[in-house]
């Protein structure tokens, strides 16, 4: 389905926490079904989930249980949910996403819903990524922690971590990103989760 800019539109949830058994947080919950609420309200083809096996006392990709959730409670059609199951965090997921989904699927708008407190990060993380060629727009929910005061100086430490890892990098080059998040990113260069390939 494109809008009417003639431009194929998709919303992207981003995943927060579930327990071991699969059972979504009420953040995540919150996410979905705001995300739900835009894919069904506007003019989206697709919905996309993301996340890993994050839990180490569980196998459940998050991305995949989120899939089923869109599928099986909110009755969306399969071949509408789209899925990546290698980000580990924010980065992560606009890098895959690009690489993975977008860039194949040729999208031309991408909604992405998130927490609001995690708005301002992840609108400059995914337009560093997207811009020019996918019009970026960030959908925030409103959860409790909003007002966190340790939430909020997370986002400013993280924001200021991205912004040096990714210093000089071309964004247009999924090799230079790649490499960039495979040596200097902790969650991707062995430091806390093993490295990837």
């Amino acid at each position: 389905m494109k809008n009417e800019s003639g431009q194929s539109t998709a919303v992207l949830v981003l995943a927060h926490l579930m327990g071991s058994n699969g059972e979504l947080g009420e953040e995540t919950q919150k996410r979905v079904e705001a995300a739900v609420s835009l894919f069904r309200d506007g003019d989206a083809s697709h919905i996309i989930t993301t996340g890993w096996d994050y839990r180490k006392d569980s196998d459940l990709k998050i991305a995949e249980v989120i899939r089923h959730y869109l599928i099986d409670i909110c009755h969306l059609d399969p071949d509408c949910v789209l899925s990546d199951i290698n980000s580990r965090d924010t980065v992560g997921d606009a890098y895959f996403v690009k690489r993975n989904i977008v860039g194949k699927m040729a999208f031309g708008r991408l909604t992405v819903v998130t927490s609001g407190y995690h708005v301002k990060r992840t609108r400059e993380i995914f337009e560093r990524f997207f811009l020019p060629n996918v019009a970026i727009e960030v959908f925030g929910v409103d959860v409790p922690s909003n007002y966190d005061c340790d939430i909020l100086a997370h986002e400013r430490s993280s924001l200021q971590a991205f912004r040096k890892t990714f210093a000089g990098v071309d964004f247009t080059s999924d090799e230079d990103v790649f490499a960039a998040l495979s040596s200097k990113h902790p969650f991707y260069n062995g430091e806390v989760h093993p490295g990837i390939l």
